[in-house]
């Protein structure tokens, strides 16, 4: 799954920007930085580990509501 599907997955909007850099002390190497665009019109940002496609970060707002419910968990 690409960082773009994993996003999507999770949250209702439209990527806007990616870009893939370095990551923080203490993250993995490279991360994905994504900007959505959700339906109420806010932007958030998403971190996401390059290697593993995992979710690490995040902010915006607006975030609650762009939420997806998750697809077979609780």
């Amino acid at each position: 799954m690409t960082a773009i599907e994993t996003a999507n997955a999770r949250f209702s909007g439209q990527i806007i920007a990616a870009d893939l850099g370095d990551g923080r002390a203490g993250e993995p190497d490279q991360i994905y930085s994504l900007r959505m665009l959700t339906e109420a019109g806010d932007v958030i940002e998403i971190r996401i580990d390059a290697a593993a496609g995992d979710i690490i970060e995040v902010n915006g707002r607006g975030l609650v509501e762009a939420r997806r419910p998750m697809q077979g968990g609780f």
